[in-house]
């Protein structure tokens, strides 16, 4: 075990080691740290260090590391094995981790990987990349453990101790009938408190949620957490193929909290670094166009009426930036709202419609002094503050629930439309 205060002299010693080709010295060190702090290492070394350091450990040794590699280090990685080594790295990889390697290949890349491994392997993931992306299908694990209904608990607990090293998790066994159909679920916990002569069907949890392989793998993130699993049993017309664990679903969890963040920011598909300069500018461009056509809007009604210009330039974008603030507060309410409670809109227009008008009323005010002061119009200033900012809010409550496409309910929508708002709110109430 190492410590963090440790870590810059213990780095020190593994790569003199590396250095100096002691390797006993070098396995015993660097097998002794957690893979995370393993694969912290290796970021540290150059190719050629790299490289010494792959001869040093074994492949089954190597696999627990690579499978924590981003896909792009992943492919840069294999271009720097053996392909021997390559090929027994993949085997030692669990079946979900070894789908999610190949699932960024090509079709034709991924078939020479999968004819590496053995043929029952190979099946296994075939199926599963055959699964929709971002599925239930093609997040689960095939190596789970299993019992039928009519075993008893002296029956399974050997059979935890037999085959329990090659399961994602045994602290679930899944119980299964004649037709293996999934019929319920014991813990370990519940295995060990129970007398061993005991049938586990008597014992089980029958109550089983589950899920199909076709469901959304938001879903499922939802499931696991409402029901606090920590694992998903996922069936094919009853019959259990494949269970999602907790740490695929943390990956998720990470996965969609930066889709929100890129939807929320308009810059969805733009936040990976392995993206490309162009490719990024080119998804970044798209939106500020469409919003520049948006934004197109206060200008004309700014030149309609050119004898206001000088209060407009004055206090109106002081009013839109408030404005904006105000909705990009209220779709980020909004969103996470729809998130965790379905039908809550109700409630939630109600609540932030009064937040939202009281708002108003305190901008009005700073608006209305600010006015006075300046020896500017006081009555359209304050109502153009007022109903921008609870028009603004209203509009980030709505647009998350209004739109199916989240893109169009991200922070520069609601950023652009409140300032044609507020524009568009000001002339009107100069012309009553």
């Amino acid at each position: 075990m190492t410590t963090i205060k440790n870590w810059q002299e213990y780095s020190y010693y593994l790569a003199l080691h590396l250095k100096n080709k002691e390797r006993p010295a070098f396995r015993k060190q660097f097998l002794s740290l957690h893979p995370n702090d393993q694969l912290t290492f290796i970021y540290m070394l150059n190719e050629h260090t790299r490289k010494r350091l792959y001869r040093y450990i074994t492949p089954v040794e190597f696999a627990e590391i690579f499978v924590r590699l981003a896909p792009s280090e992943q492919r840069m990685v294999i271009e720097e094995l053996q392909p021997a080594y390559v090929q027994e790295t993949i085997r030692a990889m669990p079946t979900d981790d070894m789908v999610d390697f190949l699932s960024a290949f090509s079709p034709l890349e991924t078939a020479r990987y999968v004819n590496l491994l053995e043929v029952h392997e190979a099946q296994k993931v075939k199926r599963m990349l055959g699964y929709g992306k971002h599925t239930a299908g093609a997040l689960m694990t095939t190596e789970y453990m299993v019992a039928y209904i009519g075993h008893t608990v002296a029956d399974v607990l050997i059979q935890v101790r037999e085959q329990g090293k090659d399961a994602e998790t045994i602290y679930y066994i899944y119980l299964i009938d004649d037709r293996e159909l999934l019929r319920g679920v014991v813990s370990l916990r519940d295995l060990l408190l129970a007398a061993p002569s005991e049938v586990v069907a008597t014992i089980m949890q029958d109550k089983l949620i589950s899920v199909e392989t076709n469901i959304d793998q938001e879903t499922v993130l939802h499931i696991v957490r409402d029901y606090d699993l920590l694992a998903l049993p996922v069936t094919e017309q009853g019959k259990l193929i494949g269970i999602v664990t907790i740490d695929d679903v943390m990956d998720v969890y990470y996965e969609e909290t930066e889709e929100d963040f890129g939807e929320l920011a308009g810059v969805n598909g733009a936040i990976d670094l392995d993206i490309g300069v162009v490719k990024a500018t080119k998804i970044r461009l798209s939106w500020l166009l469409r919003l520049a056509v948006i934004s197109f809007i206060p200008f004309v009604l700014v030149y309609l009426h050119p004898e206001h210009a000088y209060m407009t330039a004055l206090l109106v974008p002081f009013i839109a930036s408030i404005a904006g603030n105000a909705g990009i507060q209220a779709l980020t309410i909004a969103t996470r709202v729809k998130e965790q409670h379905e039908g809550a809109l109700k409630s939630l227009l109600i609540r932030d419609g009064l937040v939202a008008s009281i708002l108003g009323l305190s901008v009005a005010s700073i608006v209305a002094l600010l006015a006075y002061s300046s020896a500017l119009p006081v009555l359209p200033l304050i109502s153009c503050a007022f109903l921008a900012i609870t028009a603004s809010s209203l509009l980030g409550t709505l647009l998350p629930y209004a739109v199916k496409n989240s893109s169009s309910a991200s922070s520069p929508v609601i950023a652009t439309w409140s300032d044609v708002l507020t524009v568009a709110i000001f002339s009107l109430m100069l012309i009553v």
